[in-house]
């Protein structure tokens, strides 16, 4: 599908929902220890446990009610962008479409009072919040604390991540394998590619500093020995 628009034959609608799904639903296919990886190396602002487990599921856009909750009288239900579910704590990612401004703090917490609601049961459970673009410059607290009339005082973890440091880890990590020259991780670097690719398509791409870039010498003999010739009067 993604060569499909990277070879300009369709017109994608680009937006934060196409490069949410775009990007995650290529990543949640890698080993799973590969894909926490990439994402607590990307992060600015990182509160996540160092190792994850497997992924128990993965949902993009749930449904969770908030049909009777007092706090939320504007909506029936709330859909947080990602929901991913370990065996020992959730993730929520709250994704926008650009990298800067764009985060809002009520939606934040609706969406974690409407997880509480959703999942009643994991009252033990720990919950890790992530702000994927949009960010503020305040936007550098560590914990959400929660308080709702149906539920006690809850506390969430934070951390953020720019689209633009995603991209940058992943181009990385592409590298690294690339040198290594394995052949069984060949299907790992198709995966990386598309996820650049799909980033590529929302404007997100690789930057090639000059410092960074060969060097050419330009042979000075050939400059000296050019020859010209100007119109006669």
């Amino acid at each position: 599908m993604i060569s499909y628009f990277t070879s300009g034959f369709g017109n994608l609608n680009k937006c934060e929902d196409s490069c949410t799904a775009g990007v995650f639903d290529i990543l949640k296919y890698l080993p799973a220890d590969l894909f926490w990886q990439i994402l607590k190396s990307s992060l600015l602002l990182d509160t996540l446990p160092s190792v994850a487990g497997n992924i128990q599921q993965i949902e993009f856009w749930p449904k969770w009610s908030v049909k009777d909750i007092e706090e939320i009288s504007n909506a029936n239900y709330i859909e947080p962008d990602v929901f991913i579910n370990f065996i020992d704590f959730d993730v929520i990612i709250e994704a926008k479409r650009y990298d800067e401004k764009q985060q809002n703090s009520k939606q934040h917490r609706d969406q974690l009072v409407a997880y509480f609601n959703e999942f009643s049961d994991n009252e033990t459970k720990e919950v890790y919040y992530i702000l994927l673009g949009g960010l503020h410059l305040e936007d550098v607290r560590k914990e959400i604390t929660i308080i709702a009339g149906f539920l006690n005082e809850r506390t969430v973890k934070l951390s953020t991540i720019k689209w633009s440091s995603l991209l940058s880890t992943i181009a990385s990590l592409k590298k690294t394998i690339e040198r290594q020259g394995l052949q069984h991780q060949k299907p790992i670097l198709l995966l990386l590619e598309d996820v650049i690719n799909v980033l590529a398509i929302h404007g997100y791409h690789k930057k090639k500093w000059l410092s960074k870039m060969p060097k050419h010498t330009i042979n000075q003999t050939q400059i000296i020995n050019f020859k010209y010739k100007t119109n006669a009067k």
